[in-house]
């Protein structure tokens, strides 16, 4: 093909060069003889030039032609080669569906890794797409694609696909709908494998799911607060522990307590660090009056900022009643205890005394 065109293009190299010269000749013969237009054009059909120049012309049109059909089908090939390069070096499956069958008409390489079927039963059967979209999604899935059709938007859905090795992946499909005459004609999409994300997040959530459960069971009170120390979050015991609700708590301003002793260790959360309190509290949504023991400690967010601060806390009211009641006990029996050592003394001095007076009356009666 290549030595074929080479062979034209020596053709149109040279035949350009022959008609210069034919010009060229008229020109001179139009100059140095002073012919008119009349006379000229009676000169060339009397030298036949005219019709070299017809034939000429016959003969190079169909070769121009051919020549520029083939460089253009060769260039149109490259950049259709370029495109194929560009479609399968993208990270998901690029197709193609015509709204009259929903049958695929293009389907990208990576059709093949991602989910192992080859591209050929993807095109050659009318329901290979619905066949291998997982039986919870199927109808929710092919209703979206029929629905975003008929109403000629783009679009974007996540349904789960099984693979040729019986995995389930999960597709991010963002599709465009391609109008012609102002009816869909064809939908142009884009799947993506986001089953990765779905797996952190399905982590994510169980992982919520057990902390929740914690946090509502926990014995002891747990609290949340945001940057700005407004309270964002706390468990029923919270409540109970502040005899108070967890109406009257979320949302609280913290930096309005009326008790201020704690908020040192609340602060510190926020700058990174655990912080600690224990000592007697005075509530401010109720006229509750405790003892407490608190732990904060800081929370971050995806990107390991801190976001707020989280607290626990446990009523040590009891507790505190409790040592002080011992306390007391042991400054009683303290107390009886040096009574009795008293006594035992006095008593231990009387025997002496008593011993003594009898030494001397036994002496007196001798």
């Amino acid at each position: 093909m290549q030595k074929w065109i080479k062979k034209y293009l020596a053709a149109l190299l040279i035949a350009p060069m022959g008609y210069i010269f034919l010009l060229g000749y008229l020109y001179y013969d139009y100059t140095e003889h002073n012919r008119d237009v009349a006379e000229l054009i009676k000169h060339l059909t009397e030298t036949h030039i005219a019709d070299i120049l017809m034939h000429g012309m016959i003969f190079l049109a169909p070769v121009i032609s051919t020549i520029i059909a083939i460089l253009f089908q060769q260039t149109l090939t490259g950049y259709q080669k370029k495109y194929e390069i560009i479609i399968n070096s993208i990270e998901g499956i690029v197709w193609e569906v015509d709204v009259k069958t929903f049958m695929f008409t293009f389907v990208s390489k990576q059709a093949e890794q991602l989910l192992g079927y080859p591209v050929k039963q993807w095109l050659n059967e009318p329901s290979f797409w619905q066949g291998h979209i997982h039986t919870k999604d199927r109808e929710q899935a092919v209703a979206f694609r029929i629905n975003g059709a008929k109403e000629k938007k783009d679009y974007e859905f996540e349904y789960r696909m099984i693979a040729s090795d019986g995995s389930i992946k999960w597709i991010r499909d963002s599709v465009s709908v391609i109008l012609q005459n102002g009816e869909s004609s064809k939908l142009h999409g884009i799947m993506v494998d986001i089953t990765e994300r779905k797996k952190a997040e399905e982590a994510l959530k169980e992982s919520e799911e057990h902390y929740r459960l914690l946090f509502q069971q926990s014995p002891l009170g747990v609290f949340h607060y945001d940057t700005n120390l407004f309270l964002t979050d706390c468990n029923d015991r919270f409540a109970d522990i502040l005899q108070s609700s967890r109406e009257r708590l979320v949302g609280l301003d913290m930096k309005t307590l009326k008790d201020q002793n704690v908020l040192p260790a609340i602060r510190v959360a926020l700058a990174g660090d655990d912080g600690a309190y224990e000592g007697f509290y005075r509530a401010t949504t109720s006229s509750a009056e405790i003892w407490v023991s608190m732990r904060t400690a800081p929370l971050f967010d995806n990107k390991g900022a801190i976001k707020g601060g989280v607290g626990l806390v446990e009523d040590i009211t009891y507790r505190k009643l409790a040592e002080k009641e011992s306390k007391e006990k042991v400054e009683e029996l303290e107390k009886f205890y040096e009574m009795a050592v008293g006594r035992e003394l006095r008593m231990k001095e009387l025997k002496e005394e008593l011993a003594s007076l009898k030494a001397e009356l036994s002496e007196h009666r001798r």
